[in-house]
């Protein structure tokens, strides 16, 4: 005759608490940590924005260099660039360093540069011969934006990282 099986006397434990109690934990974790993004993995340095205000001071009269871009008048679709540099005994002490200026032109206050290397040429001299000068971009309002940005490039090439804009000063609106 085949035995009679017992009644075990155990305990089972339900899982459906345990189940969702790990689910409210995974949640709770996915929520609350957060995870850097491929560019702040990829970014080795932070970047400092330099402070900027409004400046009213006045250009000084002596240690400017000027770079001047206009309309030609002979041909609108054409622009002409200038370059000059206030200070007397620079200027004389830059044309005579720079040999690819003609004889006849030292003589003037003010060069036509139509030559990018000329351009940064002058530049560098300009720099070297007295390093507080102070580079300005004076522009006419209908060249085109993407000549002013050429100069910059020449600024650049140059290592001139500081220059001015000169600009009208605005009439208050009321």
């Amino acid at each position: 005759m085949p035995k009679i099986k017992q009644k075990r006397m155990g305990f089972s434990i339900d899982m459906t608490p345990l189940v969702d109690l790990t689910f409210l934990l995974l949640v709770f974790l996915m929520f609350t940590s957060t995870f850097k993004s491929d560019t702040e993995n990829e970014a080795k340095f932070t970047v400092e924005r330099p402070k900027a205000s409004p400046d009213s001071t006045f250009l000084p009269e002596q240690d400017v260099a000027t770079i001047q871009v206009g309309l030609d008048p002979n041909n609108l679709a054409d622009t002409i660039m200038t370059y000059g540099v206030a200070n007397p005994k620079v200027r004389a002490e830059v044309w005579d360093m720079v040999t690819e200026i003609p004889a006849e032109m030292k003589a003037n206050a003010v060069l036509v540069v139509r030559d990018s290397a000329l351009m940064v040429k002058l530049l560098k001299t300009t720099n070297a011969v007295k390093s507080e000068t102070i580079f300005t971009i004076d522009g006419d309002e209908k060249v085109y934006f993407k000549k002013i940005e050429e100069i910059m490039e020449l600024l650049r090439v140059a290592r001139i990282r500081t220059f001015n804009y000169v600009t009208d000063k605005q009439k208050a609106e009321s």
